[in-house]
């Protein structure tokens, strides 16, 4: 009898760090940013309307049936965010953090996608567009919100990955986890339905007018594998937008989201609304604006089948972005090929360059080196121009030092270019990935934690004002002082949102158009400006409960002063609602 012993548990341990590579640590740097960039303060920022209705529909499911609830019951916007989010309160509660973690989660998954096309793509395209991913601002904003736009770009994408590995190797494991994601997809958002509409044109393109990212053809999938796959898609879609059959609304939630798709494409706003989405792509993902357009167009040179189907990915997108102006979420769909598509060039550039002789290549580290001080001094300048501006219209000093700067930035990779091209493009390339690396981030960094409820950020389409929540604390907080529990007050709104629903939820509360005369609440709330005819004596103090839409015609100094320090020459307006409390409860 041969008997074998399990290995000692140092001998694992030393095994599993002797395969740590480079690679493996800067993949675990990547994830690390963009875990702090999605996972830390996920409920400082106050839920906004839309994630408020997602929020109330998951805490209406767990509450037991009462006259309010079954009059007005709240739908959920996302079955699938519904069903996971309901899983996941029963176990950390209902807080803000724990509704958000969902696609917080899913979009750290995303972020870590690029490593399965390691072997399509090249190690070095893989890393750097996981970096990219990981610190675009698009993708942050939506996995800090409450909503099925990261499930939809989680499966969108995963789905775009199954579908390659499948055409490169023909394993059947890709189709059952396309076939799993495609049911997650159904469920999510109508954002994916975008991606299933470019997926199916990117496969019919490579199919027709090549080139193929296969050598051969994979084998036919036979009927009973089609049945499987077709069987866990199905279930997946029905088990996520059901709750396991518990809510079978859902299943009307998810046809919906394939009407609300449809129905974007009959947006109509005139020439603003079909420029909102450019500008979009412009201030917040310059990456995908710029550096995506060169990389796309570097892809149509030459044979190379993965940067064209990546292109294809590209352009597809950019034309559907235009076609929905309204679907925002395009921009951070259009920001993946062009992570990919941006690794493929770097790779490209630098694949070569170790097995240069070093006269050959000395020339591209000083270049980079002047031209990362140039735009220093260039964005330093900028930054001292919008200040200045403030205080003096007339004086363009700085900026006349900016533009000189840009300038000689530009004759200097001219005149090198002509000297070593393959050196002045890596020299070129370096410091424009810093700086538009440092940009995102801090505009990551500005959507996820400062500018979250500021609707003057041309992201923010409305929010809720962060004084409503602390309303809140301060009524539950005068309720145990006088009545001896937080919930133990009546209380009577003619305030009627989601989020004024979403933050009173725990406390008896009445809504009504107005206030009954006869009736005798301990507190009251009404809109800024109404006149309530009270019974008793009650005193007053206006809160903001909702930021609205802001209109942004800010000139070009106004721009800069707003993206280098935040400052804006428009004020951030609410609306506001008066607190009303009985005034024998104010002096006890």
């Amino acid at each position: 009898m041969r008997l074998s012993a399990e290995p000692a548990p140092h001998t694992l341990s030393a095994s599993w760090l002797a395969s740590l590579t480079a690679e493996h640590l800067l993949y675990g740097g990547v994830l690390l940013l963009a875990a702090v960039l999605r996972l830390t303060h996920l409920g400082a920022t106050a839920l906004s309307p839309r994630e408020a209705t997602e929020a109330l529909a998951v805490w209406q499911f767990w509450q037991p049936a009462t006259a309010e609830t079954l009059l007005t019951p709240h739908l959920p916007l996302s079955p699938a965010i519904f069903t996971l989010a309901s899983l996941l309160t029963q176990l950390a509660g209902d807080s803000e953090a724990a509704l958000r973690f969902i696609p917080a989660l899913a979009g750290l998954v995303l972020v870590a996608l690029p490593w399965l096309l390691r072997p399509v793509l090249g190690r070095t395209a893989a890393l750097v567009a996981s970096f990219l991913l990981a610190i675009s601002p698009s993708h942050t904003s939506f996995s800090r919100t409450l909503g099925g736009e990261s499930l939809a770009l989680l499966a969108g994408v995963l789905l775009f990955i199954c579908w390659w590995r499948w055409r490169s190797d023909g394993q059947t494991g890709w189709l059952y986890v396309g076939a799993a994601v495609l049911g997650l997809g159904l469920a999510s958002s109508p954002l994916f339905y975008s991606s299933l509409l470019v997926w199916f044109l990117i496969a019919l393109l490579e199919r027709r007018l090549g080139p193929h990212i296969a050598t051969a053809e994979p084998s036919p999938i036979p009927p009973s594998q089609r049945r499987t796959a077709l069987i866990i898609a199905a279930a997946t879609a029905v088990g996520l937008s059901t709750f396991g059959l518990l809510n079978l609304a859902g299943l009307g939630g998810m046809t919906t989201l394939l009407a609300n798709w449809l129905g974007g494409f009959g947006a109509t706003g005139g020439l603003e609304a079909w420029l909102q989405p450019v500008l979009l792509l412009g201030r917040y993902e310059s990456v995908a604006l710029s550096f995506g357009l060169i990389a796309a167009a570097w892809a149509t040179w030459g044979n190379r089948p993965q940067a064209a189907v990546l292109a294809y990915w590209y352009v597809l997108t950019l034309v559907l972005m235009l076609l929905q102006p309204t679907q925002t979420g395009h921009i951070a769909l259009l920001a993946v090929p062009s992570a990919l598509l941006v690794g493929l060039l770097v790779q490209h550039l630098f694949e070569s360059t170790f097995a240069l002789a070093v006269e050959e290549t000395w020339l591209r580290w000083p270049l980079a080196g002047t031209l990362v001080a140039l735009g220093l001094i260039t964005m330093a300048n900028f930054g001292r121009h919008a200040r200045l501006q403030q205080f003096n219209n007339a004086d363009n000093s700085y900026f006349s030092l900016a533009l000189i700067c840009v300038l000689m930035a530009v004759i200097l990779v001219a005149v090198v270019l002509v000297w070593d091209w393959r050196a002045t493009l890596q020299a070129a390339v370096l410091p424009a990935l810093l700086f538009t690396a440092i940009i995102s981030t801090s505009q990551a960094w500005r959507l996820a934690h400062l500018g979250a409820a500021d609707p003057r950020e041309r992201w923010v389409a409305e929010a809720t004002d962060d004084e409503l929540p602390a309303m809140v604390a301060m009524l539950k907080q005068i309720a145990s002082h006088t009545k001896g529990a937080p919930t133990a007050v009546t209380l009577f709104s003619t305030v009627d949102t989601p989020a004024v629903r979403w933050y009173l939820r725990d406390l008896p509360v009445v809504y009504g158009q107005t206030v009954p005369p006869a009736a005798v609440y301990d507190m009251v709330l009404t809109p800024q400006g109404a006149e309530p005819a009270l019974g008793e004596s009650y005193t007053g103090a206006d809160w903001g409960y909702y930021r609205p839409p802001t209109i942004h015609p800010l000139t070009p100094n106004d721009a800069l002063r707003w993206w280098f320090f935040r400052q804006s020459p428009q004020p951030l307006t609410d609306t506001r609602l008066i607190l009303w409390v009985r005034a024998d409860l104010v002096i006890n």
